[in-house]
């Protein structure tokens, strides 16, 4: 039986004729002594991922994950490295994807032509790893015109001469051969059915115990709709942006959205699609997956080859992107990134980010100089993107800084990504401005973030005054999605573009939200409450979390602020239930009830929000409030929060 239940079954690692978990155990063992190149990937991987084990609130699901680890990569507790057990799960899972990818492509351009995909079966060693390879670099996806749907990644390193051997070899036969034998089942593979193929692919690899410990729960399709269709926008050819996107469930329904309303078709509304749904991720895992879910959600729309075509996801940070400094009376753009080999900063021109099908293919060549170490073509390369005018000293000393900060890395066998990623990091402070911007950001205690992202962002905070400043209630502790979302509209949200977010309910309550709450912006035309949707009641989406949460919808505008903010107040009726990640909208609808309240929040320092079910109780209740005379504090936090035993030393009283 060809069905996906039997797909997923094939590639679970809890089977044992699945190729999974064998291919995991044999990367596992590979990462114990890896090369040069191993291992800077997986370092680099791991700074990036930025590991739940950072969160030494989450003790619990850590030790739950490593039992998990431990069973399926057959490791012994003495060997154990937690990173590595991930890494090699995640790339596992990218070897799966990358070849869907790659026969979703076979089937549409190479089908008569050299590359079938059945006959990667009756290649020998050496040659499926030059194929293999060529895919991760993404050369055969160059062929047909997209720059950029696989670069060699941080999850290439498996397909690597020195890595390859016999038994991955085989192990990636057998991954082939199983979607082979799939191949009389198309639907599989459409568009309608892929994304939710991936997920339960990534589910069927990852279990659920290390999933939930590094705070993954994915947002139902149901519940990205409902977000989405609740947006009243009045501009027709609205321009949308996830700055988290993660496998892109937000990204697709705005697509679906674009296909069924747009009257262009074929090359005309790929290309429409391609300039109005754009995405952003900092987890290589997520871009990598969004992007191949945007190249199959097209892919319908691909009757030639096309040149030069790029899917707009991007390896960036919505949290701290780069900014516009003056050098020298010119506008450059300016940032840091951190290695586990230090810093490489730069600072360029704008001008170097104007032509963007040049800064694309940039990419490649000045990679080649970096690995040849030939300063002065990678200077030539630079400056052709830039004005002559604005080659100053200084500038140019910018660029010689920039380009010998790359060769120190390749000296130091640490190189060959970090052109992609920084033209990655550039392309999204150049993104330009969107009517929607819509998602569902990481919901992440300040206290969980990694030590050092932490003091690099903290700058931020203050500079963008979401911090409360009152030390007495926590004032400088708050969720990382506050600033993503303050980040976000400052950089890319226009004037009268409406912002939809789920995040937390406590963002509208806590006094360390204050700052937040007040929704300021860098060029005077602040962020407006425009509605609310609570969850709070809803049956809990995200099952098993539990956290209450809403979604926010704000609008960069000057209008007025009304007395009262619309607040939907969503509640599961009895004996329903929406555990079942696939029902649709329309179906899920029918298990709610729903109820229009009103929200306000008061002036003054304490701007936090208060809730009446009817109007004009909302003049009282504000005559009502006041200053209080007793000075609220936030509670010791003890972190880990274990359970904490005391001795008994002496009784007082005979009660005690």
């Amino acid at each position: 039986d060809l069905s996906a239940l039997n797909l997923l079954n094939d590639f679970s690692i809890d089977s044992d004729k699945s190729p999974s978990g064998l291919i995991a155990r044999k990367l596992y063992k590979k990462l114990q002594k890896p090369n040069d190149r191993t291992f800077m990937l997986h370092s680099e991987w791991e700074r990036l991922f930025r590991l739940a084990g950072n969160n030494e609130n989450n003790l619990k699901k850590i030790k739950d994950r490593k039992r998990i680890l431990l069973n399926h990569l057959s490791i012994e507790p003495t060997e154990f490295n937690d990173a590595k057990a991930l890494f090699a799960l995640q790339t596992t899972y990218t070897i799966i994807i990358k070849l869907v990818a790659y026969k979703v492509v076979n089937s549409i351009f190479f089908k008569k032509e050299k590359y079938s995909f059945a006959d990667l079966l009756s290649l020998n060693k050496d040659d499926l790893q030059k194929k293999i390879e060529n895919i991760e670099n993404g050369d055969i996806f160059r062929e047909i015109g997209f720059s950029n749907l696989l670069e060699g990644d941080f999850f290439s390193w498996y397909s690597n001469s020195e890595n390859w051997d016999d038994e991955i070899y085989e192990l990636v036969k057998k991954c082939i051969q199983i979607l082979t034998e799939y191949e009389a089942n198309k639907l599989i593979f459409d568009q309608e059915n892929i994304h939710d193929i991936f997920i339960e692919i990534y589910q069927s690899i990852l279990p659920k115990e290390v999933r939930h410990s590094l705070g993954e729960y994915y947002t139902p399709g149901w519940l990205a709709e409902h977000v989405i269709n609740n947006i009243e926008i009045k501009h027709q050819h609205w321009k949308a942006l996830d700055p988290c996107s993660g496998s892109g469930t937000f990204i697709l329904k705005l697509i679906n959205k674009i296909i069924q309303t747009s009257k262009k078709e074929g090359q005309e509304l790929l290309f429409e699609i391609l300039n109005r749904v754009k995405a952003i991720d900092i987890n290589p895992l997520a871009v990598l997956t969004c992007r191949i879910n945007y190249f199959i959600a097209i892919s319908g729309l691909l009757k030639d080859q096309n040149h030069n075509l790029e899917i707009p996801v991007f390896l960036g940070d919505s949290a701290y992107v780069p900014k516009e400094e003056i050098i020298d009376n010119i506008k450059v753009v300016s940032y840091s990134i951190s290695t586990k080999k230090g810093k490489i900063d730069f600072a360029l021109p704008k001008s170097f980010l104007k032509d963007e099908k040049k800064l694309g293919d940039l990419a490649l060549d000045l990679e080649e100089s970096i690995i040849n170490k030939d300063k002065e073509k990678a200077y030539k390369l630079i400056i052709n993107l830039i004005k002559k005018d604005e080659l100053t000293e200084k500038i140019n000393n910018k660029i010689y800084s920039f380009i010998d900060n790359l060769i120190f890395l390749e000296i130091n066998n640490w190189n060959r990504i970090w052109v992609r990623i920084i033209i990655s990091f550039l392309k999204i402070f150049n993104l330009g401005k969107f009517e929607i911007i819509v998602g569902n950001p990481p919901w992440i205690d300040w206290k969980a973030l990694p030590d050092g992202y932490r003091n690099n962002i903290k700058e931020l905070c203050l500079e963008k005054h979401i911090f409360s400043g009152d030390n007495f209630t926590g004032g400088i502790n708050l969720n990382i999605c506050a600033l993503i979302s303050s980040v976000a509209s400052n950089n890319w949200l226009k004037q009268e573009g409406i912002f939809a977010f789920l995040m937390p309910k406590s963002l509208c309550f806590q006094q360390s939200y204050s700052g937040f709450r007040n929704l300021k912006q860098d060029d005077g035309i602040d962020l407006r409450y425009l509605k609310i949707v609570d969850w709070s009641e809803s049956g809990n989406p995200f099952h098993p979390v539990t956290e209450k949460f809403l979604t926010y919808y704000f609008i960069k505008s000057n209008i007025n602020i009304p007395s009262s903010i619309p607040v939907k107040k969503i509640r599961l009726k009895k004996g329903h239930s929406i555990k079942e990640k696939k029902m649709t909208l329309n179906a899920i609808e029918r298990s709610f009830e729903k109820k229009e309240i009103h929200g306000f929040i008061n002036t003054g320092p304490y701007n936090h929000f208060t809730f009446a079910e009817n109007k004009k109780y909302i003049s009282v209740m504000k005559t009502l409030s006041g200053t209080p005379d007793y000075k609220g504090r936030v509670g010791l936090g003890l972190y880990p929060k274990e359970i904490l035993l005391f001795k008994l030393i002496k009784k007082y009283g005979k009660n005690l």
